[in-house]
């Protein structure tokens, strides 16, 4: 699980509202890909991967959740019981709008890692690893799903 921070623009409504300027986007996008390169590394073959924010901005949701799939080759995994707050058809992504239900926005995505191997080989080569290789510069024994 990865509750990545954001613009959180979805508490906005409740008063809260952070600076936005493109710079401080930008450094916030680039944040969130660290840390799900660091959960690529953490997750198992098979293992699940739930990512999330309380922002309404796509480029930190629904395109965070592209990169993945294509990038990274990991798998949809629906959560049946969130359809109703299904984002995008083609996405296993979720979201919660004030207006409609009665919250603060928030959006999740429900993934998957490849059954037979790392899903995150392109991230190994990632120089936020450490010697190892891993996220903490430790071997995989820690690894969680």
């Amino acid at each position: 699980m990865l509750d990545a921070p954001c613009t959180a623009e979805g508490k906005a409504q409740r008063g809260y509202l952070r600076a936005s300027s493109e710079t401080f986007r930008a450094g916030l996008r680039q944040t969130q890909r660290r840390l799900l390169e660091h959960a690529l590394r953490l997750c198992r073959p098979g293992g699940r991967i739930v990512y999330s924010t309380c922002t309404f901005a796509d480029e930190e949701n629904e395109r965070q959740v592209a990169w993945l799939l294509e990038d990274h080759g990991l798998l949809p995994d629906p959560v049946p019981r969130l359809e109703p707050y299904r984002s995008d058809g083609s996405l296993p992504a979720y979201r919660l709008w004030p207006h409609r239900d009665r919250s603060a926005g928030a959006f999740a995505a429900s993934l998957r890692a490849a059954p037979g191997g790392e899903p995150a080989a392109a991230a190994e080569r990632s120089p936020a690893a450490g010697p190892s290789g891993s996220a903490l510069g430790s071997s995989t024994s820690g690894q969680f799903s």
